[in-house]
């Protein structure tokens, strides 16, 4: 019986990551499993950085409220 892949959610913090890593983050969850949820969270303000890697990796953007950094 042949063995089962395994399913993955990959989710990516759109803030703390660069768009040029996700060859290698689908590269490297395609050893582990199957990504059937893709997701990007973060501010979709600078989508156009972001374009050709959705579409390539068929990613789900999810806008993120920006964090703030209030004054004391």
């Amino acid at each position: 019986m042949p063995e089962q892949l395994k399913r993955l959610a990959v989710l990516i913090d759109g803030e703390d990551i660069s768009a040029k890593y996700a060859d290698a983050i689908f590269d490297e969850t395609a050893g582990l499993g199957i990504a059937i949820i893709r997701r990007f969270y973060g501010d979709i303000s600078h989508v156009f950085q972001l374009v050709k890697v959705i579409d390539k990796f068929e990613i789900k953007m999810i806008w993120a409220q920006p964090h703030l950094r209030l004054k004391p």
